[in-house]
């Protein structure tokens, strides 16, 4: 396992990029011990998903000296740190697996490019969506751009049954240093957050951090 990037803008916490390359029996060799925390039914999971799981935790254990009884998952599925106050997210794809921490609630996400995806691009975006990123980026990437954007928000928010066009909104790009930001609001029923969003193309990934505004 090596690490390829460590990310640590001012104001965007800090984000560590990881590939993965050892086989699973690496991982467990560390994290054995802590196999009552394994989620329930782990050992039925295919073995990619096995091993992007356990690559996470090692990847947050070492980083964050704790262990895997110090994380704690909430009702939604989101990971905590009990009793630290730092807040993570986790995000993998193929053979990837990022980090991110910080003081306020985070959400992150990497997405591998996978060729052209722009036929499926009205499942999670509006015209407004397109518009922003259209002079940033190529048609090809802009799908996967708008999606890592909302997917680091859904998960910054960590509750369920949100729709990707109508309760997550990106507004006010502004493009800076290689990367883009984005103002965005996550806006539901009585719910109505504010998120800084931050994206960048790293080799053949998107990264997207999103920080829950505070105050």
């Amino acid at each position: 396992m090596a690490l390829i990037g460590q990310f640590s803008e001012r104001g965007w916490g800090n984000c560590l990029l990881w590939q993965i390359d050892e086989p699973e029996k690496y991982f467990l060799h560390y994290l054995d011990q802590f196999a009552p925390h394994f989620p329930s039914g782990f050992e039925a999971w295919q073995p990619r998903r096995r091993k992007e799981w356990l690559a996470g935790r090692y990847l947050l254990t070492h980083t964050l000296n704790c262990t895997l009884a110090d994380v704690v998952t909430d009702d939604y599925g989101k990971p905590h740190l009990a009793q630290r106050g730092i807040e993570i997210s986790l995000s993998h794809t193929a053979k990837w697996v990022a980090l991110l921490y910080h003081e306020a609630p985070v959400g992150l996400d990497i997405q591998k490019f996978r060729g052209d995806i722009t036929h499926l691009q009205d499942k999670f975006s509006v015209p407004h969506d397109l518009e922003l990123v259209k002079k940033s980026f190529s048609e090809a990437w802009r799908a996967y751009v708008i999606w890592s954007a909302k997917e680091a928000m859904y998960k910054a928010f960590g509750r369920r049954r949100l729709d990707f066009r109508r309760h997550i909104l990106l507004q006010e790009l502004d493009e800076h240093d290689g990367a883009v930001t984005f103002q965005g609001v996550i806006s539901r029923e009585r719910y109505t957050v504010l998120y800084d969003v931050h994206v960048m193309l790293f080799q053949d990934l998107v990264i997207a951090r999103a920080i829950t505004r505070q105050g």
